[in-house]
């Protein structure tokens, strides 16, 4: 009987998984990152295979538990433009999945590869540590720039220049934009700054790169000599997705005398 009871039980230590065995390394988390890709906030869930100069954009991962389950941890991205971006997780069950994604303020450089870390931390003790970290390379997508370069008076019945506002006589202010970008824009719209209780705008038509177009706000007459000055915005509503948003503002001073 005692031999039955013997090999029942040798049986039975046989059978155990290695779990129940003592196998350490069968009981720990083993965290992995499955997938990455680029991805524009103002497109969430459209994968990007670029991402635009001076535009912020998010770095996304998908990260699996191949282990047992975790407690949480975090999972971290390089440093970028000054952020270095974190999301802590609350743990992952057995063979369960996250996806998350990290945000950058901006991507100025070609050639640039993110490497993307789960459990950067080290608050898991896993059954491999090799398998964290993943690289994300970075493609700068050509971008438009559009840029208000000449600004000049007309009369509002003629293309002549002139050199100076009247008092009573209405004025145009006249101007040439251009893209000054390697991508074409789409179409947007130009504001001039308030004078004479006027806030005109000027629409501007789709621009291929190195195009150039040109138009005029109507302003009312100043109602006495001295001095003016407008200020206009080109892509004064963010229409367009630009590689430079600091030089869209041009401030135009000019005369006013009979």
């Amino acid at each position: 009987m005692s031999r039955l009871l013997l090999a029942a039980g040798l049986a039975g230590v046989i059978a155990a998984p290695a779990w129940a065995a003592g196998d350490v390394s069968q009981k720990q988390p083993d965290l992995t990152i499955e997938s990455t890709w680029l991805q524009r906030p103002a497109y969430p869930m459209i994968h990007a295979a670029k991402v635009i100069k001076n535009q912020p954009f998010d770095a996304c991962l998908s990260v699996k538990n191949l282990g047992a389950p975790s407690t949480g941890f975090r999972v971290s991205g390089s440093p970028l433009a000054g952020a270095t971006p974190f999301r802590d997780l609350g743990g992952l069950g057995t063979g369960a999945s996250k996806t998350l994604c990290l945000s950058y303020p901006d991507a100025k450089q070609t050639n640039l590869t993110l490497t993307l870390t789960v459990d950067s931390l080290a608050q898991q003790m896993e059954q491999s540590e090799t398998n964290n970290t993943r690289a994300l390379a970075l493609a700068l997508a050509s971008a438009p720039d559009l840029q208000v370069l000449g600004v000049w008076l007309q009369p509002p019945n003629s293309s002549a220049h002139i050199a100076f506002a009247k008092p009573g006589q209405a004025f145009l202010v006249c101007f040439s934009i251009k893209n000054l970008g390697q991508s074409p824009s789409v179409a947007s719209k130009l504001t001039g700054s308030a004078f004479g209780g006027a806030t005109p705008s000027a629409n501007v038509p789709p621009l291929g790169a190195s195009a150039t177009s040109s138009g005029c706000l109507n302003y009312p007459a100043p109602t006495a000599a001295g001095s003016g000055s407008v200020s206009l915005t080109a892509d004064a509503l963010n229409q367009v997705a630009e590689g430079e948003e600091t030089n869209n503002v041009i401030t135009y001073g000019f005369s006013i005398h009979n």
